[in-house]
């Protein structure tokens, strides 16, 4: 698989403003052309310029796999539009957290969640129907940002280096895929803050090193 640092308006933080799948990739509109290309190049998807609810922060604030994207209350029936015109099946998540791509880690096969939404909720019910997976509560690493924690693609999972072996098993067996543990940017712990993968190639941020490199090509190749 193609591995390419970039960044974004000089953010090695690319995890932050762009969510990919492996038929899209969501990126803000003042998203520069150069990175447009990587991605066009490297991820090999339609690029799709949009906001949520205003915001660039697309990476922290959505979450999906191929059979649907969760996007939070807030996002406008404009944006909603704009996605649903690509054929994206959208549909908004009506919670209180509203930071979905850092709560949600999922793939073809399964879904990771964090404990914050309530066992019986109608939270975890609208993300199984809409993703289309068996969806399981769980912590990663310590913490309950399980989106933040891991980054996912149908070939493999990237976790935070706290990650234990029982965490690692978990994944695997909800997820369906390898998974190991590794930094990004330098010896940022979160890799989804810093990493745009999906099964045909895989952006990284622009002080990611040679080691956190081969690691990702490791995991996601």
């Amino acid at each position: 698989m193609e591995v390419e640092r970039v960044d974004f308006n000089r953010s090695p933080s690319i995890g932050v403003f762009i969510f990919t799948t492996d038929e899209y990739t969501l990126v803000p509109p003042d998203t520069p052309g150069k990175l447009v290309n990587s991605i066009e190049r490297v991820l090999k998807t339609e690029v799709i310029k949009v906001t949520i609810g205003g915001s660039k922060l697309i990476g922290v604030l959505v979450c999906g796999n191929s059979n649907g994207l969760l996007v939070p209350y807030f996002t406008t029936a404009e944006e909603l539009e704009i996605l649903r015109k690509h054929g994206i099946n959208a549909r908004r998540l009506i919670s209180r957290y509203t930071a979905l791509g850092n709560l949600i880690l999922a793939n073809d096969r399964g879904c990771l969640v964090t404990t914050k939404f309530s066992p019986l909720s109608l939270e975890l019910k609208v993300i199984k129907e809409v993703l289309g997976v068996e969806v399981e509560r769980v912590t990663l690493a310590g913490t309950t940002l399980v989106g933040s924690a891991g980054v996912a693609t149908n070939r493999g999972c990237l976790l935070h280096p706290l990650a234990t072996e029982d965490d690692l098993e978990k994944v695997k067996d909800v997820l369906n895929v390898k998974a190991d543990v590794g930094t990004v940017n330098m010896g940022n712990p979160y890799p989804s803050s810093g990493l745009v993968v999906n099964t045909r190639g895989a952006l990284v941020g622009s002080e990611t090193t040679g080691p956190e490199l081969m690691k990702i090509e490791q995991v996601f190749g």
